[in-house]
């Protein structure tokens, strides 16, 4: 999925500079509740995912990280989506969004646009960040998946609706 979210990043970041900045939080925000509701729902895909469709996620993902820094969602959809076990899930979920970040960077960095402030928080937040993930595998038990599901969908809803410009 990496090369194919470099290429919806590269993407992503050229459209984020050219159109206005509400438009997109409407188009994210409802395309979250959207997706919402499909994982709500129950759905599931029960067939198996080649590389065209992998690398359609991860194009998505990085459209969605240049537009707006959230490259999550397409990756999450894709694997809650599925009929994967929660351990599995969260594991290649964390993968993804560490790979991303570290691409995120390297693009945002040769194109100049990384502020030194931003990278020096950055820096210092990785310490609470790794010690949020220890913590959070350590009382991660895979079976409390139907609790871990509903707490995703509050965060994913909670995060979409406060995004949305109404509340500006």
């Amino acid at each position: 999925m990496m090369p194919a979210t470099l290429v919806g990043l590269v993407a992503g970041l050229w459209v984020l500079t050219r159109t206005d900045p509400v438009v997109f939080r409407w188009i994210i925000c409802v395309t979250a509740l959207v997706l919402l509701v499909v994982l709500a729902s129950g759905w599931r895909y029960r067939g198996v995912l080649g590389t065209g469709a992998r690398s359609g996620v991860g194009a998505a993902a990085g459209f969605f990280g240049g537009v707006s820094g959230a490259a999550g969602p397409p990756v999450i959809l894709f694997y809650m989506g599925g009929t994967r076990g929660t351990a599995l899930i969260r594991a290649n979920i964390l993968l993804f969004l560490i790979m991303n970040d570290v691409v995120y960077i390297a693009v945002l960095g040769s194109r100049g646009l990384l502020d030194p402030f931003a990278v020096a928080v950055g820096l210092l937040l990785i310490v609470p960040y790794a010690l949020g993930g220890l913590i959070g595998q350590a009382v991660f038990d895979p079976a409390r998946e139907r609790l871990y599901r509903a707490v995703s969908y509050v965060v994913i809803a909670g995060a979409a609706l406060i995004g949305l410009p109404l509340f500006d």
